[in-house]
């Protein structure tokens, strides 16, 4: 699996999913245009509207990128972001 975000052909590409059966196959998770729905390319999403990469990436990815994002800090200055630093490897000694 692969996560990024992405524009491809005007669709948000969100991830990507190997194949479990088919070698060099991809499937993408993408995010609508108006950032409300997710959908899936693969043949189980376009049967019944739900599969393993939709439900892994909303119940696993998805939760976890809002989680980094609410805890990512901006620094506006150098100074700032290097006792940042500084203070983040006395932490792992």
């Amino acid at each position: 699996m692969k996560i990024w975000i992405r524009e491809e052909k005007k669709k948000m590409v969100m991830a990507e999913y190997n194949s479990k059966t088919k070698p060099n196959v991809t499937y993408r998770v993408y995010r609508s245009q108006d950032g409300k729905t997710y959908y899936c390319d693969c043949w189980q999403w376009k049967k019944t509207r739900t599969c393993s990469h939709l439900e892994h990436y909303l119940s696993q990815v998805l939760p976890t990128l809002r989680d980094a994002h609410e805890r990512a800090k901006v620094y506006d200055n150098d100074g700032a972001l290097t006792v940042a630093i500084d203070k983040a490897i006395s932490e792992l000694n």
